[in-house]
């Protein structure tokens, strides 16, 4: 049975808390991604974005999405299923599916918070550009919603299925992985073609594909949203079931 709306969303309030009470979560989801913005429309140390600063903005909400809904969601759960506060959860009429929509709320709420930052870095910086240049609003809130599902859901499977210190190496060895070779600081139109090719099948590369597109051209292919959907609708499935208390 599923827990009253009362309770879920106290619950979900309560995670965002715990996010943003985190040092590590705030350099995660605002440090981190503002820094970049500013190193790659500032400086050359990202040719492949210093050119376009709304390619620059929609790679960096893309790098938002993933530090805050996968690597920052994935390490978080780890630690509170080893040090039985997700147990204590079980003793409440909050039930699995609860829990985990709860956390997929409060992670999304902390992505919009994530993604105002850098947006007040961009119009600071390059507000003629940003302006000029920005695509669809409505559509990249859109695609913000399904990538901060689809990397939520992964990582919380990930906390589920792994032991926390092992999770930890492994969300940020990703997390650098997803940015250097998934598509994301690199294009997927700048890699190798075999590898962009592989890239492109998988939701950090996908996932970059159509924020950049959103926020440049206020439109999106149809392939990578069909690529980001269906990685989120496999890692719903899986993380419900592989959701554990301990």
């Amino acid at each position: 049975m599923s827990a009253p709306k009362a309770l879920w969303w106290r619950q979900s309030i309560w995670e965002l808390g715990l996010n943003l009470r985190n040092g590590e979560q705030l350099l995660l989801v605002v440090v981190i991604p503002v820094a970049v913005f500013i190193a790659a429309t500032t400086t050359s140390l990202l040719p492949s974005l210093a050119s376009s600063p709304a390619r620059a903005l929609g790679t960096v909400l893309t790098i938002s999405v993933l530090a805050s809904a996968f690597t920052s969601v994935a390490i978080s759960t780890a630690f509170e299923r080893r040090s039985g506060a997700l147990l204590y959860m079980s003793t409440t009429p909050l039930g699995r599916l609860d829990v985990v929509s709860a956390k997929v709320i409060a992670t999304l709420m902390t992505v919009v918070i994530s993604c105002v930052a850098v947006l007040v870095a961009a119009l600071a910086l390059e507000p003629g550009e940003i302006t000029k240049s920005a695509g669809s609003f409505l559509l990249t809130l859109a695609m913000v919603i399904l990538g901060t599902t689809v990397c939520a859901s992964w990582a919380l499977f990930l906390a589920s299925t792994v032991r926390a210190e092992a999770v930890l190496a492994l969300a940020n060895a990703l997390f650098v992985v997803f940015l250097l070779f998934g598509g994301v600081l690199v294009p997927l139109d700048q890699l190798p073609s075999v590898w962009a090719d592989v890239a492109g099948f998988f939701f950090p590369g996908a996932l970059a594909e159509v924020l950049v597109s959103s926020v440049e051209t206020g439109g999106v292919s149809l392939r990578p949203v069909i690529v980001v959907a269906l990685w989120a609708a496999a890692g719903i499935t899986l993380s419900v079931r592989a959701f554990r208390w301990r």
